[in-house]
This record gives C-alpha cells, structure tokens and sequence, in this order.
C-alpha cells in the first residue's frame, strides 16, 4: 500500500522478505534515491543563500520539511529492498527536545530563596503604534535585519511587547507612552528555607 507525498511515492507499511530484492522494490529505491538527491540539493542551495533574514525562516522550515520527508521515504524504501535501515529515523518527535524544565540551580543560598512574581494589566490604547514600537525594538536588536523583515517578526500587540522587553527590559511598560494604558499591577513574593522551588514549566 502506498500515498504520495509532497510528489514522491511513500511506503506506509513495512515490507516483507517476499518484497525484497524485487523488481518493483529496486524501482522504488531507484525513485526514492533520485527524489533524496533533488531535495537535498534544493536545500543545500537554499541555505548557502540565506543571509540570516527573517523573511527567509517559512520558506527554510519548509524546505527542510521537504527534505526530511524525502530521506524519510529513501529510509523506507531501502529497507523494502534490502531489509535493512540506512540510518535512523530523520523525522523526530517534539518530545525529544523535552527537557522536563530542567533549571540550573548551582550554588547554595545562606538565607532561604525568594520567589517573586509579577503580574501587570495594561489596555491597549494604540495597536498600531505598539507594533510599531516592536518593530522598532526588533531593529534596534539585529540592526542587519530590514524593516520587511520587522514587519514579519511583529504582527501581533504580543509579540510587539516581547521585543520591547528583549530590547529594553520592563523599563519598557513603565516608560510613557501613547499605545499603552496601565491597568493595574501585582507583586506577590514568597520566602522559603526549603530546598530550591525551581518553577514548573
């Protein structure tokens, strides 16, 4: 049984020894070898000409995509021929980066450990000009980027509010301006003597 995928043909089952060493399994290989080649080359080419600019991040991931899905189906089809894999499987599980919020916590603390949380309310009061203030922060961050690729990296007032606080830290939300209006703020702290409370992530 086989689907098509991103143009090549894709095995969905593993095959058994009657498939080896067949006809049809070789041609298979055959096609699966020629389509690794093609998109190996096209993303090598891709890379070698990218310039670290945010508008070249879509079409990248989906070259890679292409890519991995292209060796994926090259794994597939040798193991149909010859019913062994060439390498592992290039397609991954988001799992596997995992780190289960692992935190560094060398070093002791003398007194006990404090936790202290921040909470802030704000209205928007400008969007526009909020964006703007993001874009303007994303530039002034990676200076060797272009306004089209401010304008890809900030379309929304959140992602606007994370490049400020990259760029400038919380001084960003107290300084005055005009595209936000403070609501109200919190600040809760905790003091403990137990072991470090690192946060779950």
């Amino acid at each position: 049984m086989a689907r098509i995928a991103l143009g090549f043909v894709v095995m969905t089952e593993y095959a058994d020894e009657e498939t080896q060493w067949t006809a049809s399994a070789r041609a298979a290989y055959i096609v699966a070898v020629e389509a690794a080649s093609v998109a190996l080359a096209a993303h090598a080419e891709r890379v070698q000409a990218r310039q670290g600019r945010e508008t070249e991040l879509m079409p990248y991931f989906n070259s890679a995509g292409t890519l991995q899905a292209a060796l994926d189906q090259l794994r597939e089809a040798e193991f149909d021929l010859c019913g062994s894999f060439p390498f592992p499987p290039v397609s991954f599980d988001d799992d596997e980066f995992d780190d289960d919020g692992d935190i560094d916590t060398d070093g002791e603390a003398v007194g006990g450990w404090l936790t202290v949380e921040f909470a802030a309310h704000y209205g928007i009061a400008d969007e526009e000009k909020l964006i703007q203030a993001g874009r303007d922060a994303y530039l002034s961050a990676w200076p060797d980027q272009t306004p089209e690729d401010a304008e890809v990296r900030v379309t929304s007032p959140s992602v606007a509010i994370g490049e400020l606080l990259h760029t400038v830290g919380l001084a960003a939300l107290d300084t005055d301006n005009d595209y936000l209006s403070p609501r109200w703020h919190q600040v809760s702290v905790k003091e403990s003597t137990e072991e470090d409370p690192a946060p779950e992530i």
